[in-house]
């Protein structure tokens, strides 16, 4: 058996296991129609500084972009995109809420003042509730970001792992939510 045969039959195999060669995609957040649920993080920064407001609770039937994300410069970048969004869409009712997963709140302080936050609920989760929050809303501690947009309480889009070059696919679905 020559060599290529050899990698012929090594590849069948594995296909025969169920290998494919692609990696599946990581599966985090509550799926469209799914409904949102009360919960209540510490917020930083943005309209809602200083409480543990309940952004369900708070911003009612009105679109919320809610993202759950790690502390990386891609996270940085997305926070930015959602400021300048959440500047252009205000009188729309838009709500957009950030929650950093693995930083300190002085983190956060810093990261509102580099991306100058003035609109986006920037905040982490409460130590008391943040297992029963992230199990609530589904989050895989695997990935680095999940973004969920929901309006009247229910989910319509969700993305996974989204870069920040991609943030287009946001817009897109957020404009497909305001009047």
């Amino acid at each position: 058996m020559t060599r290529g045969h050899l990698a012929f039959a090594a590849i069948a195999w594995l296909l025969t296991l169920g290998w494919s060669g692609a990696t599946e995609p990581t599966k985090s957040g509550l799926l469209p129609k799914e409904s949102v649920e009360p919960w209540n993080p510490k917020h930083v920064a943005g309209p809602d500084r200083g409480t543990n407001a309940c952004p369900v609770c708070t911003y009612l039937e009105k679109p919320v972009v809610l993202v759950f994300a790690k502390d990386t410069s891609n996270t940085t970048a997305l926070t930015s995109k959602l400021e300048a969004l959440a500047l252009e869409k205000k009188k729309t009712g838009l709500r957009i809420v950030v929650t950093i997963l693995d930083a300190s709140p002085e983190r956060l302080a810093q990261l509102a003042e580099e991306v100058k936050i003035a609109e986006v609920a920037l905040c982490y989760l409460n130590p008391k509730s943040r297992a029963a929050d992230l199990k609530s809303y589904r989050i895989n501690p695997a990935a680095e970001n999940t973004i969920m947009i929901y309006k009247d309480y229910t989910v319509t889009d969700t993305f996974v792992d989204l870069p920040a070059a991609a943030f287009g696919r946001i817009a897109t679905a957020v404009s497909k939510q305001l009047p």
